[in-house]
């Protein structure tokens, strides 16, 4: 006879060190794109062949790194053009765009994205602004400076755009040439407003203050970053048109760290998850970098460090570090753009680099969910091929509930999953809160697993009620690198008993055969709650629908077999409040409980809607065994290995 004790899974919670706890998402997954330096005419429409493929690519939304059209066209063309194949395009500033470089002619300006404010120059449009359904608002300047979420509802990422290096020219925003820029605390919040751009102002984004409150701007970038992860959005990226670190190698190749190093380095040292530049007409991906405040405080001019590499090897780890990405294959000229194979040259350090690329147009798709990110490299023209995953592993608990009184056991099976590509070893670890004399204790079949790529494992969550009555937490954590996942249940122990007078809807064993309302059949072990089972009104002697509400494991340390004449035998616990149909030897029908029945006694099979006769019954008394309770609306019978099994009595 086994004793039972409640054991109700009310959460599965996931934390992701150092992040935080993320929100309830409202899409799960859903996938952009972005590159930069597009043109229009040059290179055989190259950048239209990639608006094309990009719309063939299934995205929600693209993203452009800067350098837009080269005054090739003109912005309403250029715009009218990428949004015939995505129609949710947003953009950011390249020096192309700003009036720095006016080359081929003066066309580059800033009419591709919207300001807070008129521009100053009467006549102009305004054709690529922000127009992305779901997306939060923008916070900043658009085009400038400012961060969007998406989803806005249970945000997935955050990405955060900036001017770094980005010399304006034309034109001025809020008409207000030579004046001082308004921002900070000794001004007001950044949004809306708060911005005044003079021709040649240039940001760079220092860590430390200039005439232009270069400070703020830094500042604003950190807090972004900071926002983000306390409202617990799982991806940060950092995008912005100029580079910094590169491989580049060409005669045009940027390797002065035009952006500067400051604001690198800032996101490097929060971790976010892509740091995305253009201006480099190549694609390059770096390794997983991070600094860790001894051995690596910063990445450095011309030199590499070793220490400042946590992964080069794909699958990378979810909030382990920055992986940078330059992306300028929009559809401008390459060829001058090469890739250094040789020794640092300022800021052109190929060691810190897996992939550079200079011969295909293309760009990047990203595909994200909670908790894992996969990114792409797809060739508009020519066939360069490259991806990466950014992976995780999640954990789950079955069953959710359990039922035991004081001095027995219960299990849970804690499966852990490779997400993206995850491989290794993961520790696991238990935890019972609060701590009592006499308390539950609790013990895992094994401390770690170890997850293939796109595989799953099991550990088995052994929870022990001793004499202290009352409710608990058990959790389970999953720990592998900087990842952490956490499990918890609510454990309440009653005694004498558990609400519902027997506890349960009748204990079957591990591998019966639970047959589902479409005629499926499911291993006990399998079903989840909501589930829509089979059952049979012994009543009206009709078949109905019902809806599992709820599923409780239990250990009994004693079971009988009750083998027929025909089928597989019916195994349960030897609990006299388990009772099933029989027909008696007389040809009565009757309710029986489980411990009165006998060979030459027959049980009902309602698909067949037959009576079968009892051959044998085992009785197995000691050892363990895992052992069912399944609940479900009325009228509370469902088919055991065919077999009809009622609830228990005084079961609810």
């Amino acid at each position: 006879m086994r004793t039972p004790l409640v054991l109700i899974l009310v959460l599965l919670a996931i934390f992701v060190a150092p992040h935080y706890s993320p929100n309830a998402h409202a899409e799960t997954s859903f996938s952009f794109g972005a590159a930069g330096d597009y043109g229009y005419t040059s290179n055989s429409n190259a950048a239209q062949a990639l608006f094309i493929k990009m719309g063939q690519s299934g995205l929600g939304f693209a993203l452009a790194l800067g350098d837009l059209s080269y005054g090739e066209t003109s912005p309403d063309t250029w715009c009218g053009s990428f949004k015939l194949s995505v129609s949710n395009l947003e953009v950011m500033t390249g020096n192309h765009d700003s009036g720095e470089t006016s080359n081929p002619n003066p066309g580059d300006n800033l009419n591709f994205f919207d300001t807070p404010n008129a521009l100053v120059s009467p006549g102009r449009q305004r054709y690529c602004h922000f127009t992305l359904p779901g997306a939060t608002p923008i916070t900043g300047l658009e085009g400038m400076e400012y961060y969007f979420d998406y989803p806005a509802t249970g945000p997935l990422v955050r990405i955060i755009s900036v001017s770094a290096g980005i010399t304006f020219q034309t034109p001025v925003l809020n008409n207000t040439q030579g004046s001082s820029i308004h921002l900070g605390p000794s001004g007001c919040n950044l949004g809306p407003g708060c911005y005044n751009v003079w021709s040649g102002l240039k940001w760079a984004y220092l860590a430390t203050t200039n005439t232009n409150q270069e400070l703020d701007h830094y500042n604003w970038v950190s807090n972004a970053i900071d926002s983000a992860r306390t409202a617990g959005v799982p991806f940060v990226f950092l995008t912005m048109h100029k580079n910094c670190l590169t491989t580049g190698g060409g005669a045009s190749s940027h390797i002065t760290c035009e952006s500067g190093s400051d604001v690198m380095n800032l996101a490097i040292s929060k971790k976010v998850d892509l740091y995305i530049t253009g201006h480099e007409h190549n694609y390059e991906r770096s390794k997983q970098l991070a600094l860790n405040g001894s051995t690596c405080t910063a990445i450095q001019l011309g030199a590499y460090n070793s220490a400042c590499v946590v992964n080069s090897v794909n699958p990378f780890i979810k909030g382990a570090g920055t992986i940078i990405l330059t992306i300028g294959t929009g559809g401008e000229g390459m060829s001058s753009y090469g890739c250094n194979t040789g020794g640092n040259n300022q800021w052109s350090i190929p060691q810190y680099f897996l992939q550079c690329e200079n011969t295909s147009f293309g760009f990047v798709k990203f595909d994200v969910t909670g908790t894992s990110l996969g990114a792409s490299f797809i060739a508009s023209t020519g066939t360069y091929a490259d991806s990466f995953n950014i992976a995780d592993f999640s954990m789950s608990a079955n069953p959710t509930s359990n039922c035991q009184i004081p001095g027995s056991q219960t299990f849970s099976q804690i499966t852990l999953t490779s997400l993206n590509a995850f491989a290794g070893t993961v520790s696991l670890s238990t935890n019972v809160s609060p701590v009592v004399s006499g308390g539950p204790t609790a013990s895992l079949s094994s401390t770690s697993v170890t997850l293939s790529s796109g595989g799953s494992a099991v550990s088995t969550l052994y929870v022990n009620a001793g004499t202290a009555t009352g409710s608990f937490t058990v959790s389970v954590t999953g720990s592998y690198s900087i990842l952490s996942h956490l499990t918890q249940e609510s454990i309440t122990v009653a005694s004498p008993s558990c609400p519902g007078g027997g506890g349960g809807g009748g204990s079957v064993a591990a591998g019966t055969l639970i047959t589902l309302a479409d005629g499926g059949e499911v291993a006990v072990q399998n079903l989840r709650v909501g589930m829509r089972l089979l059952s049979y009104d012994m009543t009206t002697r009709q078949f109905v629908n019902t809806t599992l509400t709820r599923l409780v494991t239990v250990v009994t340390y004693d079971q009988m077999v009750i083998s027929t004449s025909s089928g597989k035998p019916l195994i349960v616990d030897q609990n006299p409040v388990q009772r099933v149909y029989v027909q008696l030897s007389d040809g009565t029908v009757a309710l029986l409980s489980v411990t009165d029945l006998q060979v030459g006694y027959k049980l009902f099979q309602p698909v067949s809607q037959t009576w079968v006769s009892i051959t044998n019954i085992q009785y197995q008394n000691g050892g363990r065994h895992i052992m069912y309770d399944i609940y479900n609306t009325s009228p509370g019978n469902y088919l055991a290995n065919g077999y009809l099994d009622p609830q228990k009595e005084g079961s609810p």
